[in-house]
């Protein structure tokens, strides 16, 4: 008899980093709008790529672990290629202490006001804190070009 588990088929690292131990973490997700968002806020002021100090509009939703930062279009839209995967360490207030280039992230870039940032929920089964994200399954999930 075959018996196998999907305790952990909803969720993984994103693709190209290294599993820590756990073969069933590796994921071949790359596109940061198939990872679920929590609700965000905007940036406040700009941030320059060494920065490890985010300002935001709001500090409603904002909680310590892995967010995403993505920059906005003029009209409202992600652009889903210009973010970034952050490790929120310390919230107060509306300023947040990261560490940038989390987690597989692209290098650390700079981000305009007006840029979104969202914590993102992670599988708390994992053997190491912040890393595996949860997939985005849901019919409003946001599409990649591909």
């Amino acid at each position: 008899m075959l018996i196998l588990s999907t305790w952990r088929a909803a969720s993984g690292l994103p693709k190209g980093v290294a599993p820590f131990g756990d073969p069933l973490e590796e994921s071949l997700i790359s596109f940061p709008g198939h990872f679920v968002l929590s609700p965000g806020s905007t940036l406040k002021s700009s941030v320059s790529g060494t920065s490890q100090t985010i300002t935001v509009d709001s500090d409603e939703h904002m909680v310590k672990g892995p967010a995403l930062v993505v920059e906005m279009k003029p009209n409202g839209e992600k652009r889903w290629d210009k973010y970034e995967y952050v490790l929120i360490s310390k919230v107060e207030g509306n300023k947040l202490t990261v560490k940038r280039q989390f987690n597989g992230s692209p290098v650390a870039r700079e981000f305009p006001a007006g840029s979104y940032l969202a914590p993102m929920p992670w599988d708390e089964r994992s053997k190491t804190k912040y890393i595996n994200f949860f997939f985005n399954l849901s019919e409003d999930c946001p599409l990649d070009e591909e």
